[in-house]
């Protein structure tokens, strides 16, 4: 396809940015809810989504650097991302954190607005070090530390 005739479709270069990264994000928010629900635990499916969105990114890292470097230079996308696709993925984690306090698996003393940003930024700052980082690495492999992390916290419960 001629450069040219993108421009038929797109006003400029950050449109068509934005067209793919909302389109690949509904299809990724809609397999994660879809694959999460085969869990009946909610520990289980917080797990299962924790481990799904490391393991997207790893596989696709071209997209990855899109998601973590590229479309956070645009203003326009940080604005809309944060009104729609970024709620939905935030919105299926504090379901999950929800019915995990409902079922007494969580604390129920939890703050279901802060748990699931804390448990967004952690995998978002995760995914970005990885992308960025000089060395070549199995993201993946930080799916145990940083649930360790997340689940269980830094008190140490034998002392």
């Amino acid at each position: 396809m001629a450069e040219g005739t993108i421009y038929i479709y797109f006003k400029n270069k950050e449109d068509l940015l934005i067209s793919i990264f909302k389109e690949k994000t509904r299809e990724t928010i809609e397999f994660l809810k879809s694959e999460v629900q085969k869990e009946t635990n909610p520990l289980d499916k917080l797990k299962r989504l924790l481990f799904l969105h490391l393991e997207i990114f790893q596989k696709e890292k071209d997209l990855a650097r899109l998601y973590q470097l590229e479309l956070r230079q645009s203003v326009r996308l940080t604005t809309e991302y944060f009104k729609v696709e970024h709620k939905e993925y935030l919105d299926l984690v504090g379901d999950i954190i929800n019915e995990g306090i409902e079922k007494g698996i969580f604390r129920k003393n939890l703050n279901t607005s802060i748990v699931k940003r804390v448990i967004f930024g952690a995998i978002d700052e995760v995914i970005t070090t990885w992308v960025v980082s000089s060395k070549e690495y199995d993201l993946v492999s930080l799916y145990e530390p940083l649930t360790d992390i997340l689940l269980r916290g830094l008190v140490d419960s034998q002392g």
